[in-house]
């Protein structure tokens, strides 16, 4: 199989008034299988998430279904663009090897920016405190939660948990939420992995400065959210979303609301009706405003009952968008 080259298309605002071309007009920003000027391989068969951060630009990128062998293969990378118009160049490699040197790390499957404003107990940081988060698929089904010091740009990584791959699915972190509890004001951030939903703290004495919970605030086993056609080989928790000023999760195909408070709970709010076979189920769960209209909740349902959905994140009713 011949290596896979993709490109990113970017919008450059900031440069279209000083060039010929018309506004609103498009150019390629990264091609797959270039270097950066020192020298580091930037490749991937897919760049598969864009995060803004400090005035840059970090593009995560993949190797999924990459042919070994036949181009460089450092792993996974996160990659940056300092401003408009210069060029890409590499920030981090997840290039850990296995025993036979094998790729431990395959894709970048969550990637995400918090920003700390309090500390557990909710009282007032001195100054924010910008962490950009990444997680992979581990062929060893290990899952880590790699955070970047935005001073130092040092990437530093925290264990969250570790179970067995299944046959044609690795557990994963799938998303990052951010969220301040409503009741004790502590910034959180959320990670949702095939276990649960795990969550951090800002937490200056351990590495990253975010303290994670090994224990999942809502642990999936017994929900019922795999018993969908196609969830049965490994759920994911695709998304995360606030609306009202309340944090909502995607889980397979049904959405969750937290309860904020010192004993945290999840409650259920949204089944697909109409699931019919999908890997995934709900993505990219979105909160959205209209003009002088109520505050509500955007899912695009993945699969062979594809559509797009508004969901009222008050009484979880559905109003079908796009079929």
């Amino acid at each position: 199989m011949k290596h896979r080259l993709l490109a990113i298309a970017l919008m450059l605002a900031a440069l279209t008034a000083a060039s010929a071309e018309p506004p609103g007009a498009f150019e390629v920003s990264y091609a797959a299988g270039t270097r950066d000027s020192s020298g580091h391989f930037m490749g991937g068969t897919e760049i598969r998430n864009l995060v803004a951060s400090g005035g840059r630009l970090f593009a995560a990128n993949g190797y999924w279904n990459d042919t070994h062998g036949l181009a460089p293969s450092p792993g996974p990378q996160i990659l940056v663009l300092d401003a408009a118009g210069r060029p890409w160049r590499v920030d981090h490699d997840f290039d850990e090897r296995m025993p036979a040197g094998r790729p431990r790390h395959i894709v970048i499957s969550a990637f995400n920016e918090v920003v700390f404003r309090t500390d557990r107990h909710g009282a007032a940081l001195p100054r924010p405190v910008s962490r950009l988060l990444a997680s992979t698929w581990d062929v060893t089904g290990r899952r880590m939660v790699f955070a970047r010091d935005s001073e130092t740009a040092q990437w530093s990584g925290s264990f969250i948990a570790q179970t067995p791959p299944m046959p044609r699915f690795l557990p994963q972190i799938r998303s990052f939420g951010f969220h301040r509890d409503r009741v004790s004001g502590a910034d959180m951030a959320f990670a949702g992995d095939t276990m649960g939903i795990f969550t951090g703290v800002y937490d200056p004495a351990v590495p990253g400065r975010i303290g994670w919970d090994t224990t999942p605030e809502l642990a999936t086993t017994g929900l019922g959210a795999d018993a969908f056609p196609g969830l049965s080989r490994g759920l994911r928790i695709s998304s995360f979303a606030e609306a009202g000023g309340r944090l909502f999760a995607a889980i397979g195909q049904q959405i969750w609301v937290r309860q904020d408070g010192p004993a945290p709970r999840w409650q259920h709010i949204y089944t697909n009706p109409s699931p019919h076979f999908s890997e995934t189920g709900l993505r990219g769960l979105t909160a959205v405003s209209e003009p002088g209209k109520a505050e509500f909740l955007l899912a695009a349902i993945e699969g062979n009952g594809a559509r797009i959905v508004r969901i009222n994140p008050g009484t979880g009713a559905e109003t079908l968008d796009l079929d």
